[in-house]
């Protein structure tokens, strides 16, 4: 579990590094097309929003399986 926990922070910090910019990372993301109408900024943010919070379900899953599998073998006498 520790090693999931620690896995997944370089793409947490990430995540939250995109989301909370200020200005566009990319230069040239600022002339590429815009096809849903978002600008830039609100582009990039909902991207990192996805990587920050979505993007790390599959691991908090498998250390939630991982804790109940060891709390059930901690509870089992035999």
């Amino acid at each position: 579990m520790l090693y999931l926990f620690l896995a997944q922070l370089p793409m947490q910090l990430l995540g939250a590094i995109i989301t909370f910019a200020d200005a566009p990372l990319y230069t040239w993301y600022l002339s590429a097309p815009r096809t849903w109408g978002l600008s830039p900024l609100d582009d990039q943010q909902l991207g990192g929003l996805l990587m920050w919070v979505p993007g790390n379900l599959w691991i908090w899953g498998a250390m939630s399986a991982l804790f109940f599998r060891w709390a059930r073998e901690e509870g089992d006498p035999s």
